[in-house]
């Protein structure tokens, strides 16, 4: 198997999500059964010698993608409740402790500290 290091599918059913994000993705998700099939399509980039920065690309609903139109006030709406996030909501950029290493591996992203 081949671990693709520079994107990351999230797959799972909305009942999957914790009550608090379903909430954060209120438009998009109200109308939807918990079964529905989600991917969030994420890219992952070194940002520095110790930090990485993980985008949100895309979400697919049921296999169709959903119009930018659509994702992009609903994200800002959650990067304005997370100040992890960037405003876009689409960001989040990662601090990897001194020593440590990061790394993807086919079910998970792990992190080794010294």
């Amino acid at each position: 198997m081949r671990v693709d290091t520079t994107l990351i599918h999230l797959a799972g059913r909305l009942a999957d999500l914790p009550d608090e994000a379903r909430s954060s993705l209120g438009p998009l998700v109200m109308f939807l059964k918990p079964e529905t099939r989600l991917l969030a399509e994420i890219d992952l980039q070194r940002a520095g010698p110790r930090a990485v920065h993980f985008r949100l690309r895309s979400v697919l609903i049921e296999g169709v993608p959903v119009p930018e139109s659509l994702l992009q006030p609903v994200m800002a709406s959650v990067g304005d409740q997370y100040p992890a996030l960037t405003s876009s909501g689409r960001d989040l950029y990662v601090e990897i402790p001194e020593g440590g290493r990061m790394a993807l591996r086919p079910d998970s992203v792990a992190l080794a500290l010294p």
